[in-house]
């Protein structure tokens, strides 16, 4: 392992508002979403700050070792660019799926705020035996999409061009692994995996396209609310207009809740307010 990395561990303290709803069991929640669901698209939202909770490592912790358990061994991550075969950042994947070691080209698409979640994920995924595959940017072309400095710009040509190639490269991905007859479940932003989305977001989901090609698709949103609450970010999450004037009343004391989204195959996944490590 490389061991010359070493990213802060960071811990979210706030004063919590007052919480509400019912509350679920992680494992029972994914038990009923994965019963007939050979594909599942999780959506997270990005934290911008170090004090912000991490959804990363939420999923990592809760998320991971429950889905190994019900047969789901292929993980498609926006943050690994698509490559060819022998490119650099393809194999490195191939290596660390056999042996856990993290390549330095690796390194360079997870040296992020969140990266030592990303690490953590990663480590946790080849411990249980789940196989990490590539859904990001095209690797050939990276210095102009996630790796040019217009990227963070929402109305820019990279951010533009990044996004409709992670919309291709990810639904290729899970297509290929799904015809292999393997269970497969992606991790991206919230955006991503919208399989109704708004007008002016569509350039950005593969969820829309990919559901048109198999049925058996779920999006589920994970719904940290301090991260939610920011910049009025529940607003991309899968909610009906009702549903996220009240957002707040579907967040547990604790536990998760399990909340249906606004199309058929949606779903949500509350967490309380509170400390995470």
């Amino acid at each position: 392992m490389t061991s010359s990395i070493v990213f802060p561990i960071d811990i979210f303290v706030s004063t919590l508002p007052p919480q509400q709803g019912k509350s679920d069991d992680i494992e029972e929640v994914l038990g009923k979403l994965t019963k007939n669901s050979p594909i599942l698209l999780f959506g997270y939202t990005h934290r911008e700050k170090p004090a912000h909770p991490s959804a990363i490592a939420v999923f990592t912790k809760e998320i991971l070792p429950v889905m190994k358990k019900r047969g789901y061994r292929d993980l498609v991550i926006e943050v690994f660019p698509a490559g060819e075969p022998d490119d650099p950042i393809e194999q490195e994947l191939k290596q660390f799926n056999a042996t856990g070691k993290i390549g330095e080209e690796m390194l360079k698409f997870i040296n992020v705020l969140d990266g030592s979640n990303f690490v953590l994920l990663l480590w946790t995924a080849h411990k249980l035996g789940i196989q990490i595959h590539s859904g990001g940017v095209d690797y050939a072309t990276r210095e102009e999409t996630v790796l040019h400095s217009d990227f963070v710009l929402g109305n820019s040509e990279a951010f533009k061009k990044a996004n409709e190639q992670i919309v291709k490269n990810a639904q290729t991905k899970i297509l290929g692994l799904h015809k292999q007859k393997r269970k497969v479940f992606a991790l991206n932003g919230c955006l991503h995996n919208d399989l109704d989305p708004l007008p002016e977001k569509a350039f950005q989901s593969f969820g829309a396209p990919l559901v048109k090609d198999t049925p058996n698709v779920l999006e589920i949103d994970l719904v940290i609310p301090e991260l939610s609450l920011r910049k009025s970010y529940y607003k991309d999450l899968a909610l009906t207009k009702i549903q996220k004037k009240n957002w707040r009343n579907f967040v547990p004391k604790q536990g998760v809740k399990l909340v249906p989204g606004k199309s058929k195959k949606s779903y949500l996944i509350f967490w309380p307010w509170g400390k995470r490590d």
